[in-house]
Formats: C-alpha cells, structure tokens, sequence
C-alpha cells in the first residue's frame, strides 16, 4: 500500500474497521484514521503504537495496519514484529 495516498489509506482502513466490533467499529482505530486524512502519519503511528493492544484483537485490522502505516515498534511495513 505503500504507493497510495494517505487519505486514500485512510479510507480503505475506516472502511475495515466499520465493520468489526459488531458494526461499531474501533474507537482508537478511528483516531489513527483521523490523523491520516489530516496527513499527519507520525500521530497515526504514534496512536498505533500505544493502543496496538487493543487492534490485536481485530488481526484482519492489525495486518491492514501493518501493512500499510507499519508494525507498532519500527514502523516498517511488514515488519515481523
């Protein structure tokens, strides 16, 4: 995902967290959301970093985001940590 903008990365997130949690969705996944569409991708990562426990209970959610804004330590993509 790394050639996509991050409003577009933003989107496609948002959309797979609306639909886990029994259609809810993932508060601090929304945070992560809201700071990629302002373009701010250290806050998002910031936010990952500190609740990534509780995406881990989602692991479709938690490889998205691992994928596309890196893993909770380095903020590699596909980072095996």
């Amino acid at each position: 995902m790394t050639d996509l903008t991050l409003t577009t990365i933003a989107q496609i997130i948002d959309e797979a967290q609306a639909k886990e949690n029994n259609g809810r969705g993932v508060s601090c996944v929304r945070s992560i959301v809201h700071y990629l569409r302002n373009g701010d991708l250290d806050s998002a990562r910031a936010v990952h970093l500190t609740d990534g426990d509780k995406i881990r209970n989602y692991p479709k959610l938690s490889k998205l985001l691992i994928d596309s804004i890196g893993c909770r330590l380095h903020g590699q993509c596909s980072c095996c940590n």
